[in-house]
C-alpha cells in the first residue's frame, strides 16, 4: 500500500461516495475515516450556505438602511452649508445641480431661508467640468436676474407714479442716497452725471452751492453714480444695473427704490 494508491482509491471514493470495490481491507480501514470527515465537511459546507441564504435578506435590508442613512447625513451636511453661505451673502441668486432623486431629498431638509434663494435647478454628468456646469447654469441665472429686474422696475414705475417711496432722476436718488433712504439704486448702463459733495458731512446733491446740513460749501465731482453706489451701500442698500429694459431713459438713466 503506496501513498499513490491511497491518493488514488482516495480520489474515486470522494468521487462516487463509495469505498472502491478492489481495495484491500487494509486501503478501507486507511479509508474509513477519511470519508467519514469529509461527509460531516459537506455536512457543515450545505448548513452555512443554507444559513447565509437564509440571512442575506436581512444583511441587505440592514446594509440598505445604513446607505440611506449616511445619504441623509450627507444630504444635511450640503443643507447647512447652503444655508450658511446664503446667510453670508445680501442677495443671492442659488442654482443647485443633482438628480432629481436627490432634489426631492435636499429640498425636505433645506432650510427655508435658503429655499427662497434658491432660483434653479439642473441636473449635470458626475464629473462635469466647471465651463460645463457654468453653460448648465447661465440661462438659469439669466432668467432669474431678468425676472428680478422687470418685479423691481414694476415696483419702481409705480412708486414714481404715485409719486411715494421712489426716486427719479439725479437730484431725487442724490438726496435719497445721501439720507439713507435708498432700498435699491437702479441704473442704465453708461449713465453717470456731475455731482456736488459736502467734504464735512459726504452729503450729495446735482447743483452745487452750501450743504443745507452744515453749511459748508460743496465740492464738484464728475462721479456722480459712483458717490450714489457708495452712499447707497454704506447705508445697507443694493445696487441694480438695468440691462434688459430701457425704463429709466427718461429719467436721466438712474432711479430708486426708497425705503420710506
Amino acid at each position: 500500500m503506496t501513498p499513490e494508491r491511497l491518493d488514488s482509491l482516495l480520489q474515486r471514493a470522494l468521487e462516487t461516495g463509495t469505498i472502491p470495490s478492489d481495495a484491500t481491507p487494509e486501503e478501507r480501514a486507511e479509508l474509513v475515516p477519511v470519508l467519514g470527515a469529509a461527509g460531516s465537511l459537506r455536512l457543515n459546507a450545505a448548513q452555512v450556505d443554507s444559513e447565509a441564504s437564509a440571512s442575506m435578506p436581512t444583511a441587505r435590508a440592514r446594509f440598505q438602511r445604513h446607505i440611506e442613512k449616511l445619504v441623509a447625513e450627507h444630504l444635511k451636511e450640503v443643507a447647512e452649508d447652503i444655508d450658511r453661505r446664503v446667510r453670508r451673502m445680501p442677495s443671492p441668486k442659488v442654482i443647485i445641480v443633482s438628480s432629481e432623486e436627490t432634489r426631492a431629498e435636499l429640498e425636505d431638509v433645506l432650510p427655508a431661508s435658503s429655499k427662497s434663494a434658491v432660483v434653479g435647478w439642473t441636473t449635470a454628468e458626475a464629473h462635469a467640468s466647471a465651463n460645463e456646469l457654468l453653460e448648465l447654469t447661465s440661462p438659469i441665472l439669466d432668467e432669474a436676474r431678468a425676472k428680478e429686474e422687470t418685479e423691481l422696475l414694476e415696483r419702481w414705475r409705480e412708486g414714481a407714479g404715485r409719486g411715494e417711496r421712489a426716486a427719479s432722476g439725479w437730484a431725487e436718488t442724490l438726496e435719497a442716497a445721501s439720507d439713507a433712504r435708498v432700498e435699491a439704486l437702479l441704473y442704465e448702463d453708461g449713465a453717470d452725471h456731475e455731482a456736488w459733495q459736502c467734504p464735512a458731512c459726504g452729503r450729495l446733491s446735482a447743483s452745487g452751492g452750501r450743504c443745507p446740513l452744515d453749511g459748508t460749501e460743496t465740492e464738484q465731482r464728475d462721479d456722480g453714480l459712483d458717490l450714489a453706489v457708495h452712499q447707497t451701500v454704506a447705508h445697507g442698500g443694493t445696487v441694480w444695473a438695468v440691462t434688459a429694459h430701457s425704463d429709466l431713459g427718461p429719467a436721466e438713466g438712474v432711479g430708486a427704490l426708497l425705503r420710506y
